[in-house]
């Protein structure tokens, strides 16, 4: 029986995280078609915090430029793609401002709230991937490829760092398989 690969992440930044369970998260297709900002959208949370308190699913690393010219219009846009994804919030969320004529870049981490997994586990290694900056996947789908491989049952403490002038963008986990 094939069993899925499941992701967990962590909060370890927000105080509030400290005594919450760990969040989860779960992958989704990488390819995200912009859609026009919805009422509904407006009630879905974006924060840059690393954690909600709560246990939630990675759906999807969203890093993308856009021509908002405000943090609000750029969050909207956020929101519309997790909205599509079926997200309850977005954590990490960064937005840059476009110098002149260039674009603004947005980023962040679509989430589904979860329940706490309590079993034990064992960790069978840390991931990080590295892609280039510009790269629209961003690394999502290789670290879920890399941990079903070694084996994993889930992958924890996911984090992304967005590469800044050129350098390269790291997404992270924890590979871990359950006991039996």
């Amino acid at each position: 029986m094939r069993r899925s690969l499941m992701i967990l992440s962590f909060c370890w930044a927000v105080p509030a995280c400290a005594a919450s369970e760990p969040p989860r998260a779960s992958s989704a297709a990488t390819q995200i078609e912009p859609a026009p900002p919805a009422p509904a959208t407006r009630t879905l949370l974006v924060t840059p915090d690393k954690g909600l308190g709560r246990p939630v699913w990675v759906l999807a690393v969203l890093d993308f430029h856009t021509q908002a010219t405000s943090r609000d219009k750029g969050f909207e846009e956020l929101r519309s793609k997790a909205v599509a994804l079926g997200a309850d919030a977005v954590t990490d969320a960064e937005f840059e401002h476009g110098e002149g004529n260039e674009p603004s870049h947005l980023s962040g981490m679509a989430v589904k709230f979860a329940t706490d997994d309590p079993r034990p586990y064992d960790v069978l290694g840390e991931i990080d991937i590295a892609t280039n900056e510009d790269e629209d996947d961003k690394g999502f789908e290789l670290l879920l490829a890399k941990a079903r491989a070694l084996g994993a049952d889930e992958v924890r403490s996911i984090s992304f760092e967005h590469g800044a002038e050129g350098a390269m963008s790291h997404v992270k986990g924890t590979a871990v398989k359950f006991r039996p």
